[in-house]
């Protein structure tokens, strides 16, 4: 938890954390924070900067059962030693 914060002290960086969303315009950040009680806080910044990703910014993509099955079929090419 204090890995964000150190980096960004140390390189003199703006920095948040638990970042829900992430918004690039004009030379800034615009990011949304995850709070406690499900209360989010709206925070721009200049880059760089640091950010530290909250389990909301990522949307995992599973793979479906068909796709399961049809990769069972592919060949892996070996790498060239």
């Amino acid at each position: 938890m204090q890995t964000q914060f150190r980096l960004a002290a140390n390189l003199g960086l703006p920095v948040a954390t638990n970042v829900v969303k992430v918004d690039v315009d004009n030379g800034g950040v615009r990011v949304e924070c995850e709070r406690e009680a499900g209360t989010t806080d709206v925070v721009r910044m200049t880059t760089p900067c640091v950010i530290g990703a909250g389990k909301g910014l990522n949307t995992p993509n599973y793979p479906t059962f068909p796709d399961i099955v049809k990769s069972r079929k592919k060949a892996v090419p070996m790498a060239a030693r």
